[in-house]
């Protein structure tokens, strides 16, 4: 890394199981091969502990995929510098491998710099087929869509 790239690691307040960190060369460009997010599936946790369950075992299979990985590849739309006092947008794509799968898919981000942070939200669509997952079902319990939407929300801090 040189000193005129800017590397936004996560912060102590992530998501617990989360760590990584996005870096941007000098022009905005991602510095792929420093870029990383990864996420221990076992720590994820909803407001139903049963649920929780049969999803980290059942879909995820976390006893042999206990992690996902997200690797940044392009940020289309990037305003570079990063605007200071402003919430701004822009399209992330990356390699994100999970359940053994790894396939390309493309995030709609909004962030926003608050002091040294990156506060950003990042919405995207899967299908569990796109990951290799069977779509959960559970007679009279659960029903779920195939389609599913994710979100993240997460603060990065800012190094130069």
């Amino acid at each position: 890394m040189t000193a005129a790239t800017s590397r936004f690691p996560t912060t102590p307040s992530a998501p617990r199981g989360g760590s990584g960190a996005i870096v941007l060369a000098p022009d905005g460009r991602i510095v792929s091969e420093e870029s990383r997010f990864e996420v221990d599936l076992r720590s994820l946790r909803s407001d139903q502990p049963g649920r929780d369950t049969f999803i980290q075992q059942n879909t995820l299979k976390i006893l042999h995929f206990p992690t996902a990985v997200f690797e940044p590849r392009e940020a289309s739309g990037l305003p570079w510098p990063l605007p200071e006092k402003r919430e701004f947008t822009f399209h992330l794509t990356g390699d994100p491998a999970l359940h053994g799968v790894t396939r390309p898919v493309t995030w709609d981000v909004t962030a926003r710099i608050e002091g040294d942070r990156l506060v950003v939200t990042a919405v995207t669509q899967v299908t569990f087929p796109d990951f290799g997952m069977e779509q959960p079902r559970v007679a009279l319990v659960l029903s779920v869509e195939e389609t599913i939407q994710l979100e993240l929300d997460f603060t990065l801090g800012r190094e130069q």
